[in-house]
């Protein structure tokens, strides 16, 4: 199996981010993780622990009932959901706050991915299976906590 990350492009079209990782007293960064498959969510929960504080919502609905601006550093969805893809999820969350981070996964590939990266709708596409621990990491500069 090989692995995809694909690079953050640079997203000059927002304005000026702050920096990527917004620590408070030495919290771990906020995740909000969106999968329908309760045995994938449980996983990748298991596998962020001790990294990220996760917050796991089972589809977009629930993700869009959630998500303030400032609640979470970083966004992790899936892309093939039932009423919502998480492209289309991830659009509405870069209207909500710009300055979360939009992480898109999936078993396959996604036809267009580049221009939403691009665009900086997606600032980061995994390729299942990853190793999100790492890739999640590296994304906001916390690089220490690797293991």
């Amino acid at each position: 199996m090989s692995y995809q990350l694909v690079p953050i492009p640079n997203a000059a079209h927002v304005r000026e981010r702050p920096p990527p990782y917004r620590s408070r007293r030495g919290r771990l960064p906020r995740l909000l993780l969106v999968e329908d498959s309760a045995l994938a969510r449980r996983v990748v929960v298991r596998a962020l622990a001790g990294a990220f504080q996760v917050t796991a919502v089972e589809h977009a609905k629930a993700a869009l009932a959630r998500f303030q601006p400032g609640a979470f550093d970083l966004v992790l969805s899936d892309h093939h959901m039932v009423a919502m893809t998480g492209l289309e999820l991830l659009e509405q969350l870069r209207v909500i706050d710009p300055f979360t981070r939009r992480v898109l996964m999936s078993g396959s590939e996604i036809p267009g991915i580049e221009g939403h990266l691009a665009t900086g709708v997606v600032e980061l596409w995994l390729l299942k299976p990853v190793d999100l621990r790492a890739a999640l990491l590296a994304l906001i500069g916390r690089k220490e906590l690797f293991s």
